[in-house]
């Protein structure tokens, strides 16, 4: 399977899934070990979106959302809107401090209210 066509397959398990956490349960699975995902009928949903002008649509979408929050590189990690580390060609590109997993989750856990100040929110971009 070819990268975009496996990004269509995962854009449209997003749309189909009952929640975001089905989407990733599923994306997860199928990028593991495809032959273990329990819902036949969902995967057969995505695989028509995915080869369907609504893949394409769904992929172009997402393509759009990337370029709009300035995220070039094949996985950029961005917090509160704001790019947080960059993975490329292997190697994560980040500011000081930011290529630390505890410190990711501590600026996590401080925008969603759980952190040691109590302040802050959590939004997670579809």
């Amino acid at each position: 399977m070819n990268e975009c066509k496996g990004n269509k397959f995962l854009v449209c398990s997003e749309k189909h899934a009952d929640s975001i956490g089905d989407a990733l349960d599923f994306n997860t699975c199928v990028l593991s070990d495809y032959e273990r995902v329990p819902d036949k009928g969902l995967i057969e949903e995505c695989a028509d979106c995915a080869n369907s002008e609504e893949g394409l649509e769904l992929l172009i979408s997402s393509v759009e959302r990337s370029v709009a929050a300035n995220a070039n590189a094949s996985c950029t990690v961005r917090v509160d809107n704001k790019v947080w580390c960059i993975r490329d060609n292997y190697e994560w590109k980040c500011p000081p401090g930011r290529g630390v997993v505890e410190n990711w989750v501590r600026e996590i856990e401080k925008l969603s209210g759980d952190g040691e100040d109590g302040t802050g929110y959590l939004y997670l971009a579809r």
